[in-house]
């Protein structure tokens, strides 16, 4: 019998070791060890700068990225999933401790009249407690909520990585959107000089052309090129408009409301010197500690 318990234990735990399904290995993925850059304006850095669109130097810029970080839908969208992803990741660790846990109790008062307490020789009132615990436990033989928690855990990183992304899409629209804002506006503003410009030089031709210094053709062509420009206006003017409700639709906005911030100094942010090329090192100890640390059920 001794000999039988100790086989059966065995057996036990080698159930208990194996699991649902092969283990997951990471893909081999061909890359260069190193990317060379021939181009001076380009910069090799370690590590990544969050907060990038700061180098232009332009406080509207500043302002509008904070506020899409915070009024963005589908950056909050993207934020739900991870509390989404962390609760499922919860549920899946508790199916790992007993699944069902029952506490009961119960107390019962009878009360016998005096003649027939007296007759059976007992005390009238007489009570009676109960109280019970139970708990069911599957255990995990197979590995099948083990591998649950695994997928869980993938899942959850899976909905940090698409918020990170999200994120960097965010700001680099919003930035690329403002860019194309204040090109519009310096067109616009070029158009108007240069129809100004024109309407002089086609003054100057028909004045030349009543005094016969010209002929017609010099009028007619300052004519066209006035109208030309002319006709770009309102197109450089629609494409703002445009670019402005998709700022605002970028920031969570009203149509019409990214006026007010947009308003002061109209010039083109400069970007730096050189930009920055970040290296991105994977490292899957970190990504472990990261989702025992962010997404633990018993972490705050």
């Amino acid at each position: 019998m001794e000999r039988f318990a100790v086989l059966a234990s065995l057996g036990l735990i080698s159930l208990a070791a194996c699991a649902v399904g092969p283990d997951f290995k990471r893909p081999e993925i061909a890359a260069a060890a190193n990317w060379n850059a021939t181009d001076p304006r380009l910069a090799a850095q370690t590590a990544a700068d969050a907060l990038w669109w700061k180098t232009f130097n332009d406080p509207t810029l500043d302002r509008l990225v904070e506020l899409g970080y915070r009024q963005n839908l589908s950056l909050q969208i993207a934020g739900l999933r991870i509390v989404e992803a962390r609760a499922q990741y919860g549920v899946a660790t508790g199916r790992l401790f007993p699944q069902t846990q029952a506490l009961n109790a119960n107390v019962t008062a009878i009360g016998l009249t005096a003649p027939l307490a007296d007759i059976i020789g007992i005390n009238r009132n007489l009570l009676s407690f109960q109280a019970g615990f139970d708990a069911a436990w599957e255990l995990d033989f197979w590995g099948k909520y083990r591998r649950g928690v695994e997928s869980e855990s993938a899942v959850l990183l899976g909905s940090m990585a698409d918020y990170q992304a999200a994120l960097v899409a965010l700001t680099a629209e919003i930035a690329k959107t403002y860019v194309g804002i204040r090109t519009s506006e310096l067109l616009i503003r070029q158009a108007e000089d240069n129809a100004k410009v024109q309407e002089e030089s086609l003054a100057i031709a028909q004045a030349r052309f009543k005094n016969g210094a010209t002929s017609e053709l010099d009028p007619s062509q300052a004519t066209t090129l006035l109208e030309s420009t002319r006709a770009t206006i309102p197109q450089l003017r629609a494409t703002l408009q445009q670019q402005r409700n998709a700022l605002a639709t970028l920031l969570g906005q009203p149509t019409g409301s990214v006026e007010t911030m947009l308003a002061g100094a109209q010039e083109i942010p400069k970007p730096p010197a050189k930009v920055s090329m970040v290296v991105a090192v994977l490292n899957a100890a970190a990504e472990k500690r990261e989702i025992q640390t962010l997404a633990s059920p018993l972490s705050a």
